[in-house]
């Protein structure tokens, strides 16, 4: 599972050289991966996704709609002929099925599917000649089978399927989305599933034309997964001077007869794939230029490429609204949903998603403690959430860090304390430039533990302690920007690292002692630790008492440091039991899915497994 970013399409882009046209949507498609959601259907600057192996049985792609510097939309589909059409075609040497290679495809045009059948229905056509590979021996597609350059007509339509776990859909070549679609074969009753959405999109609009990109689910995770700069890839639909290179060291060898105009198209893969064969052998013509290939013409080929220039993430000028039920921001993204007095967006990233993606950002901290924040993260927010409806006037993040109720100081100006001190630039460019500070933060865990770490804000210089002057940050547009920041990494790691710190308010705290001991004389599992902590975010004040009661219903006269396994766990079943008698919420399904993720590897139950 990974988490692809709207920056990591511009990345895609540009290491394979494709032009964005100015001001258009255009359309994309990840072959061999599919969407976590595959009911959300908004755009948004990230989805996450999961890399699939095709099985040309069930729809195991995503085909994607970008409106650059608006977010994309991600729908489940296929890029790949079904089965029973590659078992058909063989008989014919291929001919009637197809797969379409990866690459630019600039018109895929407005039009219908099947004109003048019964199924005929508003799709997008693609009526130029294309790359597509047949295969006359198995039922997949690899560099053995052949490339021709045709029309084989690889539309881009309904897929007459229900969803990913469908065994059959339409396309002996087509791109394909799930759903159905009106037609007259279906009584013209409206368009269904991811389909439906996709079609009104972008039939909604006054674009006619679109440029497809195909690439892999394997690419799109590699781009999203590792954030170094990565050399090129030219392929069928690359542009500029790369290309002219290639093309001029294909010539020169004797396997590029046409013109030398910096455009990747049906002569140049030719020329490519004509030069692979022959210098690497008819299994390894894939017709992409990478270092390799680069090598064998003799091409200094670039380890890198520089930076492109990436959207600002700072909110855009204009008017921020609602629309109906949704809060849009100037540039039309939908960031939350009203409700009472405010907004809220449960957001979508939680804090196993990011610590498995990004352990390398955690390099000081162990590996018991990312283990815990793993166990504990299905019972918390999500990194992006927001709410200001109820009466904290503002809450951002994956612990529902708060403004503070009343005139009293909250822990989110902590956090965006820390977050200050972690990296200048980013607090700056989500909150400074707009006027907001942090002050009067009082120090705590783990400096300080025992204490929660809190603080108030400052807004244009007028210190925010009251509740009148709390209701500023109601806004659309400080929820907006605090749901923008939500998706930076700097400010993710921020989050879950003051979340960590948690754990130091009343494991090792003085403050908190049982018997005169601290808590973490009695509980050293990541079971029981990551228990303790579920509990503190919870009800905060709850968890020494219960703790201290578990202990003495369980025989707390023996000395902690002579506790087996046994003794910790009874104790924590004891626990388990009494906080489920206190006002937390869900107490019983909490403790469970924490249960599970020891049973499931995650985290370790045995006495002294939890590694500060």
């Amino acid at each position: 599972m990974f988490i692809l970013k709207e920056e990591d399409l511009l990345r895609l882009w540009q290491i394979n050289q494709f032009d964005i046209p100015k001001d258009q949507w255009v359309f994309f498609g990840l072959r061999g991966c599919l969407p976590v959601d595959d009911q959300d259907h908004s755009f948004a600057r990230e989805h996450q996704l999961e890399v699939v192996s095709p099985d040309y049985v069930h729809p195991r792609c995503t085909i994607g709609q970008w409106a650059p510097g608006k977010g994309f939309a991600v729908f489940p589909g296929s890029t790949v002929p079904h089965r029973k059409h590659v078992e058909s075609s063989i008989r014919r040497n291929g001919q009637g099925t197809n797969q379409l290679l990866t690459g630019c495809y600039k018109d895929y045009r407005k039009g219908v599917h099947k004109a003048g059948q019964s199924t005929g229905h508003q799709a997008f056509r693609q009526d130029h000649k294309l790359p597509v590979r047949r295969t006359a021996d198995d039922v997949d597609y690899d560099a053995d089978d052949r490339v021709e350059f045709g029309q084989p007509f690889d539309n881009l339509h309904a897929g007459w399927c229900m969803s990913v776990e469908s065994d059959l859909y339409a396309s002996a070549g087509c791109q394909v989305l799930v759903g159905f679609p009106q037609c007259r074969k279906r009584g013209n009753n409206p368009d269904t599933g991811p389909w439906k959405a996709f079609k009104g999109n972008a039939y909604a609009i006054d674009q006619r034309s679109f440029h497809y990109v195909l690439l892999t689910g394997w690419e799109a995770q590699r781009v999203a997964t590792f954030q170094r700069a990565m050399s090129p890839r030219l392929r069928f639909g690359s542009q500029g001077k790369l290309v002219r290179t290639v093309q001029q060291k294909l010539s020169a060898r004797g396997f590029y007869e046409g013109k030398i105009d910096s455009d990747f198209g049906l002569r140049t893969l030719q020329a490519l794939l004509d030069f692979q064969t022959a210098e690497f052998g008819p299994s390894e013509d894939d017709g992409i230029v990478g270092p390799q290939t680069a090598s064998a013409l003799a091409i200094d080929w670039p380890d890198t490429l520089a930076a492109i220039p990436l959207l600002a993430p700072a909110a855009p000028a204009g008017v921020f609204r609602f629309e109906g039920n949704k809060a849009v921001a100037p540039d039309d993204t939908v960031f939350a949903r009203k409700f009472r007095k405010g907004v809220y967006n449960y957001g979508q990233t939680t804090i196993r998603n990011f610590v498995r993606q990004h352990r390398a950002a955690f390099p000081d901290v162990s590996i018991s403690l990312l283990n815990i924040m793993d166990a504990v993260s299905e019972n918390e927010g999500k990194l992006e959430a927001i709410n200001t409806w109820d009466n904290a006037f503002l809450t951002f993040g994956t612990f529902q860090w708060t403004v503070g109720t009343g005139a009293g100081s909250g822990e989110l100006p902590a956090l965006l304390a820390r977050l200050k001190q972690d990296d200048a630039d980013v607090f700056e460019r989500y909150f400074g430039q707009y006027g907001l500070d942090v002050t009067g933060v009082r120090a705590g865990a783990p400096e300080k533990p025992g204490i929660t770490p809190t603080g108030y804000f400052a807004l244009n210089g007028e210190n925010i302690s009251r509740s009148t002057a709390k209701e500023k940050l109601r806004t659309l547009e400080w929820a907006y920007r605090f749901w923008l920041a939500g998706h930076d990494d700097v400010v993710r790691a921020a989050e879950i690292r003051q979340a960590m710190d948690r754990i130091h308010i009343f494991y090792d705290s003085p403050r908190h002692s049982i018997n005169g001991r601290p808590v973490c004389d009695y509980v050293t599992s990541e079971y029981g630790v990551a228990l303790l902590l579920d509990q503190h975010i919870n009800r905060p004040g709850h968890v020494p008492k219960t703790l201290a009661a578990a202990v003495a219903q369980a025989g707390g006269g023996k000395d902690p440091a002579s506790w087996t396994d046994g003794d910790e766990r009874r104790v924590l079943d004891e626990y388990i039991d009494l906080r489920s008698h206190t006002s937390m919420t869900d107490s019983d399904k909490r403790a469970q899915k924490i249960a599970n993720a020891v049973e499931t590897g995650i985290i370790s139950d045995k006495r002294g497994s939890f590694v500060v």
